[in-house]
């Protein structure tokens, strides 16, 4: 827009956008590994060690993407925001797992039991530089505090676990169980001013309870998010990973009595 801050504008630099799908995208696909090694040291426990790898071809992201239009002889170039073809995203890590009933022990200690699994991943991302500018300027250049290069994939923490108590006998069952995971990228692009949304490590304690009198009959107890944990989405600000809060949500603490009767 030519012009300075004591005078009017004399012409304008329109900036054309629209919001659609991309049919011209790749269909996206992988190649793979995976090798798990397994070992039953009983007739109740084992453990077991997976490792795996994966590569992505053409995956799919939200980005931009300019195209030409003609209208009545005139031609415009577009930006379009919606779907992208992205190179680059790959993911690799282990997994480890563990589960033993302590049969051997006395009564009625002998229906104690224990699973436990804990995942590390190694996400290395997509380079996405087509993020949309927030500025308003018209221009189509990106600023640098909004055009993220190496964000990982959506989805996938570094690292999780979870742990389960159980205490099972013929007429008795009680389960306790912990799931936790580290921060994990939610969205690249957010609705409005396209910036990453990332959720808070976050962890939940879970338990039930079950009752059967006979063969027919259950009577339970389910309890979920004892411990009413919060999830915090955070927004990141610049390629550097500078995030800030965004929304916090808290779960209800929810329990559910029921019975069940089965026809024998």
């Amino acid at each position: 827009i030519p012009g300075d801050c004591t005078s009017n504008p004399v012409a304008y630099n329109p900036q054309y956008t629209a919001n659609a799908g991309n049919p011209g995208l790749a269909p996206t696909t992988a190649d793979q590994i995976d090798l798990t090694y397994e070992y039953y040291f009983s007739n109740t426990g084992s453990f077991t060690l997976a490792v795996f790898a994966k590569s992505f071809n053409d995956y799919i992201v939200y980005g931009n993407y300019t195209r030409a239009f003609t209208n009545n002889g005139v031609t415009r170039d577009v930006i379009i925001n919606g779907p992208v073809s992205g190179d680059g995203a790959k993911l690799k890590g282990f997994e480890v797992a563990y589960q033993q009933s302590f049969d051997a022990l006395p009564e009625p200690w002998n229906g104690l039991g224990v699973q436990a699994n804990y995942t590390y991943v190694d996400n290395q991302g997509i380079s996405n530089t087509r993020i949309t500018t927030v500025s308003g300027s018209g221009s189509t250049e990106q600023d640098p505090l909004i055009t993220f290069t190496d964000l990982p994939l959506e989805g996938y923490s570094d690292n999780s676990y979870n742990i389960v108590l159980m205490f099972e006998r013929p007429k008795f069952g009680a389960r306790l169980a912990w799931n936790w995971r580290d921060d994990y990228l939610i969205s690249q692009s957010d609705c409005c001013i396209k910036l990453p949304i990332w959720q808070d490590a976050y962890g939940q304690l879970d338990g039930s309870m079950h009752f059967r009198p006979d063969e027919s009959w259950d009577i339970f107890l389910d309890a979920q998010n004892l411990l009413k944990a919060e999830t915090v989405l955070r927004q990141q600000v610049n390629n550097e990973g500078m995030t800030l809060p965004r929304s916090w949500f808290t779960n209800d603490r929810r329990l559910s009595v029921g019975v069940r009767y089965r026809i024998q």
